[in-house]
């Protein structure tokens, strides 16, 4: 008697990213807007999520084709005419930012401002289930490059690991589709 298995998979969870270009100069005109804000400190974080930043605006216009392209080539070609909140986070030497998500609908997204990948740590996703075997939380950290735009369900839970450098680690975030596509 012959027996067969298959396997599939009941659910994946995506994300996407794209390398800013030219970086050294987008870089250059995305810190000279947003290097003066004044910052608070949470968890041990400086971030202008909690102030009314005045450079949304500016600083989405600049990054507005990267993240078109990759809405408009993975996710759907009705592209979003809101601007988002955006904000900046600086990691210094005993930082970190705990296991948090930005909502349960539409995307976030991260660039990587300043990361040295030799001394600095980049982002954990968390999947929104355990592991079979263990019952343990799984965990994914991608391989993160300075000038890397990834995006991610917002839903997902993510952290920023402990960093052990007082190199300056800065990430800008926003996220888009809080009510769902257009």
């Amino acid at each position: 008697m012959k027996y067969d298995s298959l396997m599939g998979s009941l659910f994946t969870v995506p994300f996407w990213y794209t390398k800013i270009s030219p970086w050294e100069e987008v870089k250059g005109k995305i810190l000279s807007i947003v290097e003066n804000q004044p910052y608070e400190i949470d968890q041990g974080v400086k971030t202008d999520y909690f102030t009314k930043n005045s450079y949304s605006k500016e600083v989405y216009e600049i990054l507005k084709p990267y993240v078109k392209s990759i809405i408009c080539k993975h996710i759907t070609s009705k592209f979003p005419d809101e601007v988002p909140d955006v904000w900046t986070q600086r990691y210094y030497a005993r930082s970190e930012h705990s296991v948090h998500n930005h909502g349960n609908r539409g995307l976030s997204f991260i660039l990587y401002l300043k990361f040295n990948p030799k001394v600095h740590k980049g982002t954990v996703f968390y999947a929104p289930f355990d592991d079979i075997f263990t019952g343990s939380a799984i965990a994914f950290a991608p391989d993160i490059q300075e000038g890397d735009l990834i995006a991610f369900p917002s839903v997902i839970k993510h952290s920023s690991q402990y960093q052990t450098s007082d190199e300056e680690r800065m990430i800008l975030s926003f996220n888009l589709f809080p009510n769902g596509p257009v």
